[in-house]
């Protein structure tokens, strides 16, 4: 149902608030990309984010407060580019219990993989493969 990507910026800025306030963020994830992958709707739209925000807890002065506020806007772009520095440059990438980075989409296999090995110790946290380091 998608007919453009939009910027999504404002998307991350009310993350930040529900993180800020003590919302579920994981819900408002899920919210957030329901809304655009199953929905097509345009998550840069305030709107659509009061919204969103409304059925994760958040208030519409809330969400409107804070996308007209610049500094949220440069809370979030300083924390993507310290997400960047640390090698994430597109998603989905996967940190599993701080030890391994996941790099990009995988087959259930090569996840399986990476589970086994954080969970059953094996012998090297070295790289052992492009989508493992």
């Amino acid at each position: 149902k998608m007919s453009s990507v939009p910027n999504t910026l404002s998307a991350h800025r009310l993350m930040k608030l529900a993180e800020d306030e003590g919302a579920d963020t994981s819900e408002l994830a899920e919210n957030i990309l329901q809304g655009f992958f199953e929905k097509g709707l345009n998550i840069a739209d305030r709107d659509v984010l009061i919204e969103i925000g409304a059925a994760s807890g958040l208030t519409a002065s809330a969400v409107n407060k804070t996308l007209e506020d610049d500094m949220s806007s440069r809370i979030v772009a300083s924390q993507e580019a310290q997400v960047r520095q640390s090698g994430v440059t597109g998603v989905p990438d996967f940190l599993i219990n701080k030890r391994l980075f996941v790099v990009g989409a995988q087959s259930t296999e090569n996840l399986v993989t990476v589970f086994d090995r954080v969970m059953f110790g094996e012998e090297s946290d070295q790289p052992v493969s492009p989508i493992v380091h």
